[in-house]
């Protein structure tokens, strides 16, 4: 069953010399259930088509739908509380981190009041040090309040993640930890897709492998099918590439 089927999206922005193309003609379906990864060069439209999906950009021309209905039919508050963005860059409010993650809450009658067994919970999914819950949230680092922001997005029990580079602030400890989590919340029926540029990551955790380059959708396949391509195509080399880069980085 689909979570989401995209069919001929098509999405500019204006530039100096006219339009900017971001997404050429993409059509995609994403399983239910599964941790699909959006991959390639920078530029490539990840980021664009993500924000598609809960309705924080609209397409140009084509449809985008979940659970068999166009985004357009759904009232963007129930939309977005169903599938959550956390974007790479995390937004927090004023007050402890305890209050940024019961946020969400407000706008959400239907949950019953967190209890401490429940922050425990959210903080063990999202691999936020508990202890923390009582500092100023501005003063945690971006890695830990990429992490917040990731409990308070599950504080309203989503459907769908769409997670924008969650472990780029991460250590690799930390973010092996934080893959086995979401791998957890996949086996909860929970729809995840998101951005990383970490493709080793991507084949510890991933189910599904989505290539992107200069706003198209160049390849969808298992991530196992993905990671053992040779270097005979683009594609091939873009990964001997990111594994020679990242033996340069140790």
């Amino acid at each position: 069953m689909n979570a989401f089927e995209l069919q001929h999206i098509c999405r500019a922005i204006p530039g100096d010399e006219g339009p900017q193309s971001l997404l050429n003609d993409v059509t995609v379906c994403f399983e239910k259930g599964l941790l699909h990864a959006l991959v390639g060069p920078s530029g490539g439209g990840k980021t664009s088509l993500l924000r598609l999906l809960n309705r924080l950009d609209a397409p140009d021309a084509g449809t985008v739908s979940y659970a068999g209905r166009d985004l357009g039919c759904w009232e963007p508050r129930r939309l977005r509380r169903t599938v959550a963005f956390v974007p790479q860059q995390p937004h927090i409010f004023p007050g402890t981190a305890r209050d940024n993650l019961l946020f969400g809450l407000r706008f959400h009658p239907d949950i019953v009041p967190t209890d401490q067994q429940r922050l425990s919970e959210l903080c063990a999914l999202s691999q936020f040090p508990p202890d923390l819950l009582s500092k100023p949230a501005e003063k945690l680092s971006i890695g830990q309040q990429q992490r917040l922001v990731l409990a308070r997005a599950l504080c309203l029990e989503p459907e769908v993640l769409l997670l924008d580079e969650p472990g780029s602030a991460l250590d690799r400890p930390t973010a092996e930890a934080l893959g086995r989590s979401l791998r957890h919340l996949c086996r909860r029926s929970v729809t995840i897709i998101l951005v990383s540029h970490d493709l080793e990551w991507v084949r510890n955790h991933a189910d599904q492998v989505l290539f992107m380059e200069a706003g198209e959708l160049k390849l969808q396949c298992p991530a196992a099918a993905f990671f053992n391509r040779g270097v005979e195509d683009r594609i091939g080399r873009f990964i001997a590439g990111q594994k020679e880069a990242l033996h340069h980085d140790g």
